[in-house]
Parts: C-alpha cells; structure tokens; sequence
C-alpha cells in the first residue's frame, strides 16, 4: 500500500495487523474511513481494494525514495493466530472461516483432517498450507511479502507495537486519523504447550524468516540460537540499523488473540 502523497509505503502480511493497518492509512491517504460497499450485487471487502502480493509484484521503482514500513510476527504466533482465526466460528452456531470458504473439502481431498485441534494443525502445517490457496496465502513466509533484506526498510514493527506505528504515521503525516485494531481472534486455552510446539516447528519451517526478521520480534524466546547471544545482551537490531532494548520473555508470554 503506497501513500504517493506522503511518500510513505507499507508492506502488508497476513496475519500481523494487516487489516487495522490497511484501514488506517486507507483513511489517512483519503480522509475518510473505509466501509465496505457493493458494485453488481457483490460486497467489496477492505482486503479487495488493497491486496496482498509478492514483495516483487509492488511498484519498488516508484517507492525507491519513499520512507518503507512493515509489521512482523513471530513466525510461530503467526500460525497460531491463523488457527484460531480460521478455523474457529467466530459465534456459537457459526461456520468457521474454513468452512465458510470451501475449504473443508480441499483438506478433506488432501487426507486432512478439515477440523483438526491446534496441535495437530501446527504438525501438520506445511501439508495444510500447501492444500488450499487460501492457506497458502496465509501461511506463506514473510520474506514472500517482504523480501530477504531487513534493511530495506525505515522501520519494522512488530504486531505489539502498532501503537509505536501509528505515532510515527501521525508524526510523518500531520493525519487526525487514528487505528482502530478491528480485527481479534479467540484466546487459545492451552497457550503455553502451544507455544512450546509451535516454536519448535517454527523454527524448522520458516527458518529463513528467523535468520532475516528475528531481531524484529519481540517475543526473542522464539529466536534461533544464532542470535540468542544478542538476545541476552538485551539489544537487536530494528530495521536500518536501529537498536532497541528486547523486553523480557515474562513481558510477551504468548498472546493469541490477535
């Protein structure tokens, strides 16, 4: 999403804030908030109107002098918050999103259990990614959406600090427009064995995310051993070369509901 007024880009990714961030500066590059509407009788959603794509598929010739954001994820909450999100109603007598999408019979045709619990999800993780587009999309690693060069950007934020996000928004833009994070998902009652599991497969499957966007995340317990050592020091680097003090794993126990 490039803001050519203000000179300022931002790179979405599926599940780490990307739809209260896509909300907020469609409403700073246009004065108003964003509302769905219908042209044919279809219903064009907040995420029609600004896609994801590849890192590649963006006009990076025309953003070159343009200030460059993104928000990332620990790769393991960012698989977990998906479960939850999608294949959990959202209310009691609810289809789930995978449900609701059609997605139940890909997995079912790919030997998946279309209702798995989360543990068997987060085992299983690459075979349900590569099952359905619609997984796919969510699942694909960050460097799909951010490229391999951290330092290609002027801040990176982790998904705990959109408030940090908006005041540097505010600051750059002068906007009266503020970020309503209109987007939750349902708590996981087992966070602790979940995050114990999901980190160990994290760190497997998307190990080039760690190598390139670890000292992003704040939740530096998910961090492979290669940059635990910084971690201990109590500093990493937050894009362009900035440093910032880690906070501590008590601080960001696991949180997924977002």
């Amino acid at each position: 999403m490039h803001l050519f007024d203000h000179k300022l880009s931002y790179f979405p990714v599926p599940k780490c804030g990307s739809t209260s961030v896509i909300a907020f500066l469609f409403e700073v590059q246009n004065g108003f908030a964003f509302r769905p509407y219908v042209v044919d009788g279809r219903k064009i959603g907040l995420h029609e109107v600004v896609k994801m794509r590849a890192f590649e598929k963006h006009p990076l010739d025309k953003v070159a002098n343009f200030r460059k954001i993104a928000v990332v994820r620990d790769p393991a909450e960012r698989m977990v918050s998906f479960f939850y999100d999608k294949f959990i109603p959202k209310k009691a007598g609810r289809k789930s999103e995978i449900e609701a999408r059609g997605v139940s019979d890909a997995l079912m045709r790919a030997g998946l259990n279309p209702q798995p619990e989360v543990e068997e999800f987060v085992e299983k993780v690459e075979a349900y990614r590569d099952a359905h587009p619609f997984m796919k999309l969510h699942l694909l690693p960050l460097t799909h959406f951010l490229g391999e060069d951290a330092d290609y950007y002027d801040r990176i934020f982790d998904i705990r600090e959109l408030d940090e996000l908006e005041d540097y928004v505010v600051e750059l833009t002068g906007t009266s427009a503020r970020m309503g994070h209109i987007r939750k998902t349902p708590r996981a009652d087992k966070a602790d064995t979940v995050a114990h599991d999901a980190a160990r497969k994290a760190r497997k499957v998307f190990a080039e995310e760690y190598d390139i966007f670890g000292d992003c995340f704040t939740t530096h317990r998910s961090l492979p051993p290669s940059r635990m050592e910084d971690a201990r020091k109590g500093k990493a680097r937050h894009g362009k070369g900035k440093v910032r003090p880690f906070e501590t794993a008590r601080e960001h126990r696991h949180d997924w509901s977002r």
